[in-house]
């Protein structure tokens, strides 16, 4: 919800201000790359408990970006649209009890619309909000003998990052950040008293990345 009122405040203060309409404003292709960090701390997974952490992963993003609007002097709000993938999962771990392999794999597929606010200085520290929905995927795979449990589901995703964005020519840009990408969902369900009763699911992920983006 707070990031939702900072973007509309935003767009608010654009729409009210005359500077916005003397900046040159174009569309934008980004991809991005990197690495992330996902350890929930209430996963459940058979094997041993020294055995469990999660890997660093994989994030790859394609994006869509429209802007400059100007709003105070030096200042720049630019807007984007983004679709993601990020995968991590722990190692392949041999069992002790039971002849069989196990591994636990998340995956998250966000699509969020961002915003973010910079100066016009060729060399320029950024922050981003995004809001949008995301898909995870919980797989829990064993090679022999044991049946593994997997789900899946859309929710509502929100994030927030920041970090150095340079141009290296009036067509190309390049970023380098961190952000947080957080999705919640909520499972209510009707018991004998007529009341619900349910979970919150909150899964977040840190990433860490390089984007290149290529102004039209």
């Amino acid at each position: 919800m707070k990031v939702t009122t900072f973007l509309l405040v935003i767009f608010f203060t654009i729409l009210i201000n005359p500077q916005s309409e003397n900046r040159s404003k174009y569309f934008s292709l980004s991809l991005s790359g990197g690495t992330c960090l996902n350890n929930p701390v209430n996963y459940y997974f058979y094997g041993e408990t020294e055995d469990e952490i999660i890997n660093p992963g994989l994030q790859v993003n394609l994006g869509v970006g429209y802007g400059p609007f100007g709003i105070l002097d030096l200042t720049e709000f630019s807007m984007a649209l983004t679709a993601g993938y990020t995968k991590v999962s722990t190692s392949v771990i041999e069992l002790e009890h039971y002849p069989s392999d196990a591994q636990l794999i998340i995956e998250t597929f966000p699509i969020l619309i961002w915003g973010r606010l910079q100066t016009d200085t060729k060399l320029s520290p950024f922050i981003e909000l995004g809001v949008g929905a995301s898909r995870l995927n919980f797989i829990e795979r064993y090679s022999y003998g044991l049946k593994g449990t997997s789900f899946n589901y859309w929710a509502f995703a929100y994030a927030s990052g920041a970090g150095l964005k340079y141009k290296i020519s009036a067509e190309v840009e390049i970023a380098l950040a961190v952000c947080s990408i957080t999705n919640e969902k909520e499972h209510l369900e009707m018991n004998d008293r007529d009341r619900y009763a349910g979970i919150k699911i909150r899964n977040v992920v840190y990433v860490y990345y390089l984007r290149v983006d290529y102004n039209l």
